[in-house]
């Protein structure tokens, strides 16, 4: 289990401190109470999805890719949380 920004998530960590990846198509966009807040930046149209772009109020910037057209308007606050496995790293890779 690692502990990050957005949440705890099921993941095998080295002891230190770790960065966590986080695929794009992860990220939940009105994740409900027990998200984080976090500000729509941008977003682009895919047709068949949206891509976000959101910033956190530690200045946390990611990636969320949603299915369909998107409903999230540029400057909207949202709840973002996180699903599935996620990729840690070591920290102090240099």
């Amino acid at each position: 289990m690692v502990r990050f920004e957005l949440g705890a998530v099921p993941a095998e960590a080295p002891r230190g401190p770790v960065e966590v990846v986080v695929r794009p198509e992860q990220v939940l966009v009105g994740a409900g109470p027990q998200g984080v807040q976090g500000v729509v930046a941008g977003r682009e149209f895919f047709g068949h999805d949206t891509l976000y772009q959101l910033e956190l109020a530690t200045g946390t910037r990611l990636l969320a890719r949603l299915t369909g057209s998107g409903s999230h308007d540029v400057g909207t606050t949202v709840s973002v949380g996180v699903t599935g496995r996620v990729q840690v790293l070591p920290g102090d890779r240099g």
